[in-house]
């Protein structure tokens, strides 16, 4: 959904520093990336912030434009950035036959 965002209507990614280590069960999920350009190879920048707060206030000053990010580590990040009223949070859930699959592809 974000490569789709980014891509394809102009978002801009940005990144929160993990702070808690990732679980061995998730490691393998861990390695996804978002990619840095769309398709035409126009870049994008890369802002990446040492915390939620510090993403907020940078998209806070710049409300109008347009952002995506999947670095939603726990309940703490949420939380903070659900006090804004422009953050809309996306969820998408696949079968657990599927993603029982890729879990064991991966």
């Amino acid at each position: 959904m974000a490569s789709y965002l980014i891509s394809q209507h102009g978002f801009e990614p940005l990144f929160i520093t993990k702070t808690i280590p990732t679980p061995s069960v998730e490691k393998s999920a861990d390695d996804a990336h978002i990619p840095s350009s769309d398709s035409n190879g126009t870049l994008h920048t890369n802002q990446t912030f040492a915390s939620a707060e510090g993403l907020v206030d940078f998209v806070t000053k710049r409300w109008r434009s347009r952002w995506v990010t999947t670095n939603i580590w726990d309940e703490s990040v949420l939380e903070v950035l659900l006090r804004r009223p422009f953050f809309i949070l996306v969820s998408i859930d696949a079968p657990v036959s599927l993603r029982w699959q890729r879990f064991r592809d991966r």
